[in-house]
C-alpha cells in the first residue's frame, strides 16, 4: 500500500470518530414555550361553582406538561393541577380548580408549560411570589354579620367589593329603634342620615351598629372579592379612623406598612367594651389612630396572619420596669384598657409606648390621661414615663354618661413596684389619700361627661416614689392629722338624682369610723362609712337615696361622724 492511500484511510477514521452522527446533529432547543390567550384569567369565577381556565400554549417542537396552580387568596402554599390539551387545532389547554377552592377569599393563580429542556410561566415573573389575582364575583346574599344580641354594639365591616355600595340600598327605611349606624368624624361619632355620614360601603372601613329589641342581620348581595396580589392602601385621616380587612382572611396590624406616627395597636370592640388587638379579623371592624395632623397611608399586606390570640400582647418588662393596670366600673360597663408605668425608652412627653384613648360609645365609663400640653396632645388609656430614682405621678380623669355613676376602681401590679415605694391615689374632689399597697378598690361617683372634659382639671392624681417625693406632690393630703375634723359637705345644697355631694374629715389616729345620714325626724337613712381606719384625711360622698337605694325627698339632713370617741354632727339641704 502507498503511503498515500494509508494517510486517507486515517483521516477517515478520524472524521468518521469526531463527526457527530446525523441523529445528534440537530440543535439544541432554547425556544420556550409561549403562553397566550389566557382566556379566563380577566373573567371572574363564581363562588359556589367550579372554575375553568383556558389557555393557548404552543412550542415550536411540543409541550410537553402544562399545570395551573391556585391558591384561596392571602395563602402561603399552592395546589395545582395538570392542564389537558382540550383543542389540538388551536392548541387550547384547559384546567379546573374544584368547587371547594372558589371561596370569597379570592383566588391566585399561575401557568407553568413545559416542552422538556425549557418552561414558560404565565404571569412570567416570579409566580410563586407574584401570581394573578382573580376576583370572584360572589351572586347569592349573604348573613353577614351574624345574628347579635339586641342592645349591644358591634363594630362591623364587609371584606369585599359590593357592586351596589350605596348604604341607602340596605337602610331604606331607617327607624331608631329598630336600628342605628354611627361613623366617626373629627373624632366624634355621628349617626346615619346625618351631614358627613359616608354615602357607600367600601372595602377598608367600618361602622357601629347596634340593633333594637330585634336581632338583626345585614343581607349583602352581589359583589367582587378584592385582589390579593397587592397591598390594600387605606388614606387614614387625623386621629381616629374605623377600618376593616379587605379581605376575608385575618391579617396582621404589625405586618402593615405604616408611618411612625400612626398608632402601633388596634382597638377592637366586644361586649365588656374596647380591647387593644393586633389582628384584624374580617367582617369585624376597629379603631386606628394617626397622631398626624395630615392624613397618612397605610398599606395592608393581603396575607393571612398565622392561628394566634387576638389580644395585643406587650413584651415583657425588665427588673427595673413596672406597669400599673386600672380598671375603672359602673354598673355593667368597663375600660379595662388603662397602663400607667416606667419603661426604659419612654419619655415625660409622648413615646411610643403611650395609646390613646378610644371615643366612648353607648353607655360607658371612661377613665384616661388627659395630656393637652404634649407634642401629640390628647387623651390617652396608657402613659409611661422613664426610669426615675424618685418616682412620678399621673393625672387622670374619669367620666360616665349614666345616671347612676357609682363607681368603682381596681388596680393590679403593685407587686411590681419597688417596695421603697408609696403608693397613693388621690381624690382631689373628696380630699381624700389611698394608700394602694393597704387597698385593692376605690369607691366613688364618676364625673359627669361634659364636652369640656378633656382640658378641665383631672380629679384623680396617683403617685408612685418615695416618700419624699409623694408629699411633694400630695397637695397636702398626706400627712396626720393634728385634730379630729368633720367639715361642711360640699357642695351644700346638693341637687339630686345626678348629683352628688362630699363630706371631708379627718382622723389625728386609728379609730373605728361612722359616718351616717339622718332626716329630720332622727331616723337613720344613709351609713357611709362604718370600717376602722387608719389616721389620714378621708372624704365620703352621697348622692341622695337611702339605704335601699331609693330618692329621699328635698329637705333638712343631718350627718354625723362618730370616730372613737369623737362625735361631731353638721346639716346640710337636698334639693331635688
Amino acid at each position: 500500500m502507498k503511503p498515500s492511500s494509508f494517510i486517507l484511510i486515517v483521516a477517515a477514521f478520524c472524521l468518521q470518530l469526531f463527526l457527530p452522527s446525523s441523529a445528534s446533529a440537530q440543535p439544541r432547543d432554547v425556544t420556550p414555550p409561549v403562553i397566550s390567550d389566557v382566556i379566563k384569567l380577566t373573567d371572574s369565577p363564581i363562588l359556589g361553582f367550579r372554575w375553568e381556565l383556558r389557555a393557548i400554549i404552543k412550542d415550536d417542537r411540543q409541550v410537553q406538561s402544562a399545570r395551573l396552580f391556585y391558591r384561596a387568596g392571602g395563602s402561603t402554599a399552592f395546589d395545582s393541577t395538570s392542564m389537558s390539551l382540550e383543542d389540538t387545532v388551536r392548541n387550547v389547554y384547559a384546567g379546573i380548580v374544584p368547587v371547594e377552592k372558589v371561596t370569597i377569599r379570592g383566588l391566585e393563580a399561575y401557568l407553568r408549560a413545559s416542552d422538556g429542556s425549557n418552561i414558560t410561566t404565565f404571569p412570567p415573573d416570579n409566580p410563586q411570589d407574584h401570581p394573578a389575582a382573580i376576583e370572584v364575583l360572589i351572586l347569592t346574599p349573604m348573613a353577614k354579620p351574624t345574628l347579635q344580641p339586641p342592645g349591644k354594639y358591634r363594630m362591623v365591616s364587609v371584606p369585599f367589593n359590593l357592586l351596589d355600595p350605596r348604604l341607602s340600598n340596605y337602610f331604606q327605611n331607617y327607624d331608631k329603634t329598630v336600628e342605628r349606624l354611627f361613623a366617626l368624624k373629627n373624632g366624634r361619632y355621628i349617626e346615619y342620615g346625618t351631614n358627613g355620614f359616608p354615602q357607600n360601603i367600601v372595602p377598608g372601613q367600618a361602622v357601629f351598629l347596634i340593633y333594637g329589641e330585634v336581632s338583626g342581620i345585614i343581607l349583602l348581595p352581589t359583589g367582587l372579592t378584592v385582589v390579593t396580589v397587592e397591598p390594600f392602601e387605606l388614606v387614614m385621616a387625623p386621629g381616629w379612623n374605623m377600618i376593616g380587612t379587605p379581605w376575608n382572611f385575618r391579617i396582621s396590624w404589625a405586618m402593615a406598612e405604616k408611618p411612625a406616627a400612626v398608632w402601633s395597636s388596634l382597638y377592637g370592640y366586644d361586649d365588656s367594651g374596647f380591647k387593644r388587638v393586633d389582628i384584624l379579623e374580617p367582617w369585624e371592624g376597629y379603631l386606628a389612630y394617626n397622631f398626624n395632623a395630615d392624613s397618612a397611608t397605610v398599606k395592608l399586606l393581603p396575607r393571612e396572619a398565622p392561628p394566634s390570640s387576638q389580644v395585643s400582647k406587650e413584651r415583657a418588662l425588665s427588673s427595673d420596669e413596672w406597669r400599673l393596670a386600672l380598671q375603672a366600673q359602673v354598673g355593667a360597663q368597663l375600660d379595662t384598657v388603662n397602663y400607667l408605668g416606667v419603661r426604659s425608652g419612654a419619655a415625660d412627653d409622648w413615646d411610643r409606648f403611650d395609646a390613646p384613648e378610644p371615643p366612648p360609645i353607648g353607655d360607658y365609663v371612661s377613665l384616661y390621661f388627659p395630656h393637652p400640653q404634649w407634642n401629640y396632645a390628647g387623651i390617652y388609656s396608657a402613659d409611661y414615663r422613664p426610669l426615675s430614682d424618685r418616682g412620678a405621678y399621673w393625672d387622670f380623669a374619669l367620666h360616665s354618661n349614666l345616671t347612676d355613676r357609682k363607681a368603682e376602681l381596681r388596680w393590679n401590679g403593685i407587686e411590681a413596684i419597688p417596695v421603697s415605694f408609696e403608693v397613693i391615689l388621690l381624690d382631689r374632689r373628696v380630699g381624700q389619700a389611698v394608700d394602694m399597697r393597704q387597698e385593692t378598690k376605690y369607691t366613688c361617683f364618676a364625673d359627669e361627661a361634659k364636652d369640656d372634659a378633656e382640658t378641665a382639671t383631672p380629679r384623680f392624681r396617683l403617685i408612685v416614689g418615695n416618700k419624699n417625693f409623694a408629699q411633694e406632690h400630695a397637695e397636702g393630703l398626706m400627712g396626720i392629722p393634728t385634730t379630729f375634723a368633720l367639715r361642711q359637705n360640699f357642695p351644700n345644697p346638693f341637687a339630686a338624682p345626678h348629683g352628688q355631694t362630699v363630706i371631708r374629715y379627718a382622723l389625728p389616729e386609728a379609730a373605728h369610723v361612722r359616718l351616717s345620714i339622718f332626716d329630720m325626724l332622727g331616723r337613720e337613712v344613709k351609713t357611709l362609712v362604718n370600717k376602722n381606719l387608719q389616721a389620714g384625711y378621708y372624704g365620703a360622698a352621697w348622692d341622695g337615696r337611702d339605704e335601699q337605694g331609693r330618692r329621699l325627698a328635698t329637705g333638712l339632713y343631718f350627718y354625723r361622724l362618730h370616730a372613737g370617741k369623737f362625735v361631731r354632727v353638721n346639716k346640710m339641704l337636698l334639693v331635688r
